[in-house]
């Protein structure tokens, strides 16, 4: 059998090198353009995604550097399939079974996304940098248009003044900013490259306004988790890198809070906004700038000296992240009637679930009137609508990756990859994540990449029938595709 050396000589160098550009780029592409589009939350943008997808496979495919799966990888890929399928079964005792087919459609963008990544990736570091530029750039693109252009004259119905485009929905724009956030701290403590870690000093004055501009409370919640296992995985590796954000982090909070966030429920003034852009490159400079010297400095101070100040700033964040909790608490009351119908759902349909779509009926039974499709917890959701035996599956799926990295902790890319993926296996708690294209391709990738971080040094390559395998799956996917396209 046909041996890769992921770490071998200069021809395979050359050729990861290349593979991991295009990945990267693959991977940018596509967040970008499933953020533009509404966070590709609408039905014609997964199957447009996965037609594009499937040509580009079945063109490359005999060209393409593969590898193959080890037994990790293959039972997240057959676990996310199983839950799949269990969606479309349980459609068979659903009130509405088209609700099971629409289900099905997303997750098969999810497994193709996931299986064709991890089949094309040797080096976690494309899976992770790719996500990290495909965020930013929404992120960039969303603060350009929101406090330079002003591209919200007037108040929406549902999301006010908060900052939502181009996603077009505020909590998953501030949940991408937190998995970037996090991820850009992890990256800059992990590389050895200072080009790599300056640039993402330089990204965390705009994520971190991202994140105050959306008032995304289980964003922020999210994100001190993530940083959490960062720091816990990287121990005083990140003490540098850490002490350096923070006060970069709190004073873009501090600005964008008290500069224009308190007054986005009545006002926007365009004025503030920009003076609120300014201050955002301002503090990006000085991060980019100032990376080298504070690093000396921050890595040979005493340990005293770093805990008084890691406690000043987290006393700092701990205040900005009470303002943004304090702000609108009267929503958490919302999730907890919708939590309420989904676990009376539960209670009648234990084993097997409601089937898909159960639990936008029972809201209009049983809730305030108004319209929800969501439980805004995924988990309880899936539990309600899939039964017990749903939720163990897409849980075990989420679970492989994790586990999978218990012996590799200190390799490179994990505890940036495991930080972001934390982010967003705890965001999905308290909003539906799961349902926006562009944040669930964004987490799977992470998972993604502590996959690929498992693995050996020398990984086999794909042969022919695994290709062979891999061109019927792509024309299924692109048939269904195709036919869920024509069909709407």
């Amino acid at each position: 059998m046909e041996r890769l050396a992921i770490r071998g000589g200069d021809s395979d160098v050359r050729d990861s090198n290349e593979s991991s550009f295009w990945i990267a780029f693959a991977l940018v592409a596509l967040v970008v353009c499933l953020g533009v589009a509404n966070g590709g939350f609408f039905q014609s943008t997964w199957n447009w995604c996965l037609v594009v997808a499937a040509v580009v496979v079945l063109a490359t495919v005999r060209t393409l550097s593969l590898v193959q799966l080890n037994r990790c990888e293959w039972l997240a890929v057959c676990l996310l399939l199983a839950f799949g399928t269990w969606t479309l079964v349980a459609g068979a005792w659903a009130q509405d079974p088209a609700a099971s087919r629409i289900q099905a459609n997303r997750l098969l963008l999810y497994l193709s996304f996931f299986t064709v990544a991890l089949l094309a990736t040797r080096s976690a570091g494309s899976l992770v940098g790719g996500t990290m530029i495909g965020i930013i750039a929404i992120n960039l693109y969303a603060l350009a248009a929101y406090l330079v252009v002003g591209n919200t004259p007037l108040p929406e119905p549902l999301e006010s003044y908060l900052l939502f485009r181009p996603v077009g929905y505020a909590n998953a724009l501030g949940v991408l900013a937190a998995m970037g956030l996090v991820a850009a701290l992890g990256l800059a403590a992990e590389v050895e490259d200072e080009r790599i870690a300056r640039a993402c000093a330089a990204t965390w004055a705009p994520l971190t306004a991202t994140l105050v501009l959306t008032q995304s409370r289980g964003a922020w919640l999210a994100f001190l988790l993530g940083i959490s296992v960062v720091a816990v995985v990287l121990g005083w590796k990140a003490r540098p890198t850490l002490l350096m954000a923070a006060p970069v982090i709190a004073a873009t909070a501090a600005f964008s809070w008290f500069a224009h966030l308190e007054r986005l429920d009545h006002s926007f003034n365009l004025g503030r906004a920009r003076a609120l852009a300014l201050a955002i490159v301002a503090l990006s400079a000085v991060a980019y700038l100032a990376w080298p010297y504070l690093r000396d400095l921050f890595s040979v101070s005493s340990r005293r000296f770093a805990i008084a100040i890691a406690t000043c700033l987290i006393l700092a964040l701990g205040l900005v992240a009470t303002l943004a909790l304090s702000h609108s608490i009267e929503r958490l009351g919302v999730r907890q009637a919708y939590w309420r119908v989904a676990w009376h759902l539960v209670t009648h349909h234990t084993l097997s679930g409601a089937g898909p779509g159960a639990f936008a009926a029972a809201w209009q039974r049983l809730g305030d009137g108004t319209s929800a499709l969501n439980a805004h917890n995924l988990y309880l959701e899936t539990l309600a609508e899939t039964g017990l035996i749903g939720l163990l599956l897409l849980m075990g799926f989420f679970v492989v990756p994790v586990v999978a990295r218990r012996s590799t902790l200190q390799q490179r890319y994990v505890a940036t990859a495991l930080g972001a993926y934390t982010v967003f296996l705890s965001h999905m708690v308290v909003d539906w994540d799961w349902q926006m294209p562009v944040v669930a391709i964004s987490g799977l990738a992470f998972g993604a990449a502590l996959l690929v971080v498992s693995r050996s040094d020398t990984t086999p390559a794909l042969g022919t029938a695994g290709r062979h395998r891999l061109m019927l799956a792509s024309i299924a996917v692109l048939a269904i595709a195709v036919g869920e396209l024509i069909s709407r």
